[in-house]
C-alpha cells in the first residue's frame, strides 16, 4: 500500500500522518518541517549520513515506511531509529513525539488537539 504524502508540522499542533502515527512538536521546528515516510531516497541519505544506523533497529523491509521529519535540507530526524542530523539532537527538537495512532483513540475524543496532552519529559 502507498504511504500518505508528507504533512506540515508546526509547534503545538498534533497531526496524523498515514493514519498510523500522531506527531506532536512542543517547540518550534526548522522552516519547512514535515513528517512523511522515510522512503528509499531518505533511507539512502540516512545510510550515507550514519552508516550502520538503519540496520540495527528495524528489519530492512520496514525502514522505508518509518516516519521521518524533514526540513528544507532533507531528513532531519527519524525518531524510531534515534537519528537526528548532525548539529541537532533529540534535545534540540523540543518535545517531538511520534505515537501510534491508536494511542490518540485511547486518550479520548479531542485529546490530540489539546496542547497539554503529551508530556515530553523535558
Amino acid at each position: 500500500a502507498a504511504m500518505a504524502p508528507p504533512v506540515a508540522l508546526e509547534a503545538g499542533r498534533a497531526v496524523t500522518w498515514d493514519r498510523r502515527f500522531v506527531v506532536y512538536a512542543a517547540a518550534p521546528l526548522p522552516p519547512g518541517a514535515t513528517v512523511g515516510g522515510l522512503g528509499a531516497a531518505g533511507l539512502a541519505a540516512l545510510r550515507a549520513a550514519a552508516p550502520g544506523l538503519a540496520a540495527r533497529a528495524v528489519p530492512a523491509i520496514g525502514l522505508p515506511g518509518l516516519p521521518a521529519v524533514r526540513d528544507l535540507d532533507g531528513v532531519l530526524a527519524v525518531p524510531h531509529l534515534n537519528y537526528c542530523r548532525q548539529g541537532y539532537g533529540t534535545d534540540t527538537i523540543g518535545g517531538l513525539l511520534i505515537l501510534p495512532e491508536p494511542a490518540a483513540a485511547l486518550a479520548g475524543a479531542g485529546a490530540p488537539s489539546e496542547p497539554g496532552w503529551i508530556s515530553s519529559g523535558r
